[in-house]
């Protein structure tokens, strides 16, 4: 498995990915969104240019189609998610609330290296598997 782009912790993640190959993981939609916004500061930072730019694109978009089953947004995820980012002390930003809330609804685990939004999760009944 290979990475898109390296970031810290780049390592764990595309070992944990080898052990999951087999595995049905999905993202969402958001996810979509996220990972482009994210390239564009990328590109807006002089980390990456144009051409590197398109090139992660496609190849995110061959790991959608090939290995990632893709779940759409309803406005039931959003009212989900607002009823969790409304619990302060989960201390859920507005995106990550969304996250947990796809995956409570799908009933999938959030898998994830961010220790404040697997305590979250996994204080709303979400399921958690620390990369």
């Amino acid at each position: 498995m290979r990475v898109l782009t390296h970031e810290a912790g780049w390592e764990a993640l595309v070992a944990w990915l080898s052990r999951h190959q087999d595995a049905s993981l999905i993202i969402s939609d958001w996810v979509v969104t996220e990972f482009a916004a994210a390239l564009s500061v990328k590109l807006r930072i002089a980390a990456i240019d144009e051409p590197v730019r398109t090139a992660i694109d496609e190849k995110f978009d061959a790991l959608r189609q090939q290995v990632l089953r893709t779940v759409p947004i309803s406005s039931s995820h959003f009212h989900m998610a607002a009823h969790f980012a409304r619990r302060s002390q989960l201390g859920l930003r507005a995106g990550d609330a969304l996250h947990v809330a796809i995956a409570a609804e799908a009933g999938a685990a959030i898998c994830t290296t961010d220790k404040r939004l697997a305590s979250a999760a996994a204080e709303v009944g979400v399921t958690v598997e620390f990369v």
